[in-house]
C-alpha cells in the first residue's frame, strides 16, 4: 500500500511570508551598507582626531609666540640697559 500525500502547512505558511523575506537586504548587499557605514565612521573619527591636533598645535603656537615675545622684550631690556649706561 501506497502512503497518500498529505498536504504540507508549513511549506504554504513559508510562501506567504516570502513577501516580507524580499524587503530584507541580501548578505551581500548587507555587508555593502556595513562597510560603507564604518568608512563613514572611520572618515569622522579621523576628521575629529585632526581638529583635535589642530587646536592642541594653535593653542601651542600662541603659547610659544606669547613666551617668544617676552623673552623678546626681556633681552632688549637687558641689552637696552647695559647700551645706555655704556653711552655715559
Amino acid at each position: 500500500m501506497a502512503k497518500k500525500p498529505t498536504a504540507k502547512r508549513a511549506s504554504a505558511k513559508k510562501r506567504a511570508g516570502t513577501k516580507v523575506g524580499t524587503k530584507r537586504r541580501t548578505k551581500s548587499r548587507a555587508k555593502k551598507a556595513s562597510s560603507a557605514k564604518k568608512r563613514t565612521t572611520r572618515a569622522r573619527s579621523a576628521r575629529r582626531t585632526l581638529k583635535r591636533v589642530r587646536v592642541a598645535g594653535e593653542k601651542t603656537w600662541k603659547a610659544l609666540k606669547s613666551t617668544t615675545a617676552q623673552m623678546v622684550e626681556g633681552v632688549k631690556g637687558t641689552f637696552g640697559a647695559e647700551q645706555s649706561n655704556n653711552g655715559r
